[in-house]
């Protein structure tokens, strides 16, 4: 199992129920630190992919970094200059749209699997601005 956001706030309230001892730092350092290395793997991983017609291929990193742009003879002989740059400029778009959906998925992951907050229920949170409204009366 992979830690998570979760994994390091378990390990926060273990710490302070403990009274912040060592081994309850220990701990939490620990979670802390092997949350860190899965983002951090992140940046160093790498994503490839394809303009529209499949003749140029961009790879990206993690942090957004170009790797490589591929140009095939197909391309060179098949497109113009401006063809050409805009099938580089959607090759380098999708990389960076894979690595993207990549990193949500790990945080979805580290969160829980929730990416999004849960519904708001509309009158119940008027309700309350309502009653903190009347408390600043």
């Amino acid at each position: 199992m992979s830690p998570g956001v979760d994994d390091v706030s378990g390990a926060a309230q273990d710490a302070q129920r403990h009274g912040y001892t060592p081994a309850s730092l220990r701990v939490l350092n620990e979670a802390v630190q092997e949350y860190r290395d899965r983002i951090a793997a992140l940046t160093v991983e790498r994503f490839e992919a394809t303009d529209e017609t499949g003749t140029v291929t961009a790879e990206v990193t993690g942090d957004a970094q170009l790797q490589s742009v591929y140009i095939s003879p197909h391309a060179v002989r098949g497109l113009d200059a401006a063809g050409l740059g805009e099938a580089c400029r959607q090759a380098i778009l999708a990389a960076r749209g894979r690595m993207t959906e990549r990193i949500q998925e790990e945080m979805a992951a580290s969160a829980g699997g929730e990416l999004t907050p849960p519904p708001i229920d509309v009158e119940t949170a008027a309700a309350r601005l309502r009653r903190a409204a009347e408390r600043l009366r």
